[in-house]
């Protein structure tokens, strides 16, 4: 089907400039193997935002440990005194 058809002049050299012959009238169908592709990218990139959301989670459990046996060192501190 030409741009002649479908859109008026105007809008056919438009999208002539925007986009080449190639990218425009190329239709073809998808492979099972590039979905299967994009697919597995997806999962992947998933689970790194899993991942990551893990390791931070892990370093605020880290600090906060850290900062309760500074808090029982100090309190041990000041009961020994007393």
């Amino acid at each position: 089907m030409t741009l002649g058809r479908r859109f008026s002049l105007k809008t056919s050299v438009l999208l002539s400039r925007l986009y080449p012959i190639s990218v425009r009238e190329n239709h073809e169908k998808v492979s099972l193997d590039t979905w299967i592709q994009l697919l597995g990218m997806v999962g992947l990139s998933g689970g790194l935002v899993f991942v990551g959301l893990e390791m931070r989670q892990s370093q605020r459990i880290a600090l906060a440990d850290t900062e309760q046996q500074r808090a029982i060192a100090q309190q041990q501190i000041f009961f020994g005194l007393f």
